[in-house]
């Protein structure tokens, strides 16, 4: 039930609706008329706290589906412009300022962008400088070990 000390999600749902549950039931089937009435402002407030707490999480999510997507784009646009593609960068870059539609109502789609843009630039960045003839790689870039780059001056 427990990863640590955060409570599964399934887990803290369940807990939400049981609280909820106990609420309405305080308000449906109490004797005296003040527990009815405090039972059903509970059950109302809690509601109010479980759409709240609902939509702070997803905005979490939001955030970390950004972030991720950015830091990919990001750190293969140092890559590109490091192995002396900055051309590749800047291409990338305005196709996805010409694409991007910023909305309020939705994510819009910054991150499919962003991680399209990352992909490509890796793909294109295995590739030799050189002409673009279609031609495949002389060697893979992806096992460089830090004593070549140590050797940068």
């Amino acid at each position: 039930m427990l990863f640590g000390n955060i409570m599964h999600p399934i887990a803290i749902v369940v807990l939400f609706f049981m609280v909820l549950a106990a609420f309405i039931a305080g308000a449906a089937f109490a004797q005296r008329k003040p527990v009815r009435s405090v039972s059903a402002v509970a059950a109302f407030g809690w509601a109010c706290l479980m759409f709240t707490a609902a939509g702070w999480a997803e905005s979490l999510n939001y955030n970390i589906w950004y972030s991720s997507a950015a830091l990919r784009m990001l750190e293969a646009c140092i890559v590109g412009i490091e192995q002396g593609r900055p051309d590749a960068v800047l291409s990338e870059m305005r196709r996805m300022t010409n694409e991007l539609h910023v909305t309020y109502e939705r994510r819009g789609n910054f991150r499919e962008l962003a991680e399209r843009a990352a992909v490509s630039l890796v793909t294109s960045n295995t590739e030799p400088a050189g002409p673009a003839d279609g031609s495949q790689p002389i060697r893979s870039e992806t096992n460089q070990t830090t004593g070549a780059a140590g050797s940068r001056r």
